[in-house]
């Protein structure tokens, strides 16, 4: 795919995000990655294809992705499609020989494919990352390690405010960087108010991509995930002897323990910071893929099976927030999620 997020990162994400997202379309990771070499690109519409063609200099194109692998046989690929393509793609890849997909969110339509998915990439050992790259990224990895370091106590509640977004088109984003601070912490529930539902004539098949009022998951230990339309685009941990918040979009963090009375916060807390700029973005989550590669999937690092695990159970999260809507607002078990959701994601003229 060869639009938004496969080759043009739009002008307003270069001149307002922290610069840790940067670089962000795949190609811009793929060519700054010192790992990686750019094989080839693929896309059905021919003025993207040769927009990108020419933009990266690029020698190898196909507007048939098939084709693409058989000829080129890439050992790691990225699907920058609209999800309706993505799930035949992924297993076309796969079975094509490649061992390595980085994917944009969300992963697929319906509970079916969700499975099949899961299926297919566990009996092929294949490496995963996924589009949510928040949690690749260095500012987010320093609050994780603060968190898992206990110096402020336990850890009580995740808060998600992106302000007002859609099912698809965002909330992958917010699930997921709720599950990576959640850490080995398992989901067994969620919780949602949505609005804009605009369910077709088949039964528990959504056309519209449903606008998130405010969502909740439930893990076993009590821990709590609240997803809000709050603006700030922050995260903020909230533990047993302080609070940790990660601002706009990562630009800091913010650290706060106790005050002497126990009570309130010691304000206005330790603020950190990353200066140097250095590229991360979606690189970050290919130089993940790269040493799975170089290393295998059997490595001792064990976050990489951790972050495959969180890209279906967040996937999954997404389809429960739909049936707990459906169902009045009902707290939805993780594990009782009906195989016919099926949500389509339009918003005008486009799909997620």
């Amino acid at each position: 795919g060869c639009g938004r997020m496969g080759a043009f990162t739009s002008e307003s994400v270069k001149e307002n995000s922290p610069k840790c997202w940067l670089p962000l379309s795949h190609m811009e990771a793929l060519i700054s990655c010192p790992d990686t070499f750019l094989a080839s690109i693929c896309d059905t519409d021919p003025t993207l294809l040769r927009e990108a063609k020419d933009k990266y200099d690029i020698d190898n194109y196909f507007n048939d992705h098939l084709e693409m692998l058989k000829i080129i046989k890439p050992e790691l690929v990225c699907v920058a499609t609209r999800t309706m393509e993505r799930t035949g793609i992924i297993k076309d890849a796969i079975n094509a020989g490649v061992k390595a997909v980085h994917l944009e969110k969300p992963i697929c339509n319906s509970m079916e494919q969700l499975e099949e998915l899961s299926k297919l990439t566990t009996e092929k050992n294949i490496s995963l990352t996924y589009g949510t790259i928040r949690r690749y990224l260095r500012i987010y990895k320093i609050a994780k390690d603060i968190l898992d370091s206990n110096e402020l106590g336990d850890l009580h509640q995740i808060e998600v405010n992106f302000g007002p977004a859609k099912l698809f088109w965002a909330h992958p984003h917010s699930v997921d960087i709720i599950l990576f601070f959640a850490g080995q912490r398992q989901l067994t529930s969620v919780k949602a108010n949505l609005s804009d539902v605009v369910l077709s004539n088949e039964k528990e098949l959504i056309s519209s991509d449903p606008l998130v009022q405010n969502a909740d998951l439930y893990f076993d230990d009590g821990c709590l995930g609240k997803i809000s339309s709050n603006l700030g685009m922050d995260v903020i941990l909230s533990c047993s002897k302080g609070r940790i918040s990660i601002q706009a979009d990562g630009k800091r963090i913010v650290v706060q323990d106790l005050d002497k009375s126990r009570a309130y916060l010691n304000y206005p807390g330790k603020v950190i910071k990353l200066e140097d700029g250095k590229p991360e973005g979606t690189m970050a989550a290919i130089e993940c893929l790269v040493k799975q590669l170089r290393h295998g999937t059997n490595s001792s690092n064990e976050s990489f099976d951790f972050d495959k695990k969180h890209i279906f159970t967040s996937q999954l999260a997404l389809f429960g927030f739909v049936q707990s809507h459906i169902d009045g607002g009902l707290l939805t078990p993780i594990d009782k999620i009906r195989p016919t959701i099926n949500i389509l994601a339009r918003s005008g003229k486009l799909y997620a």
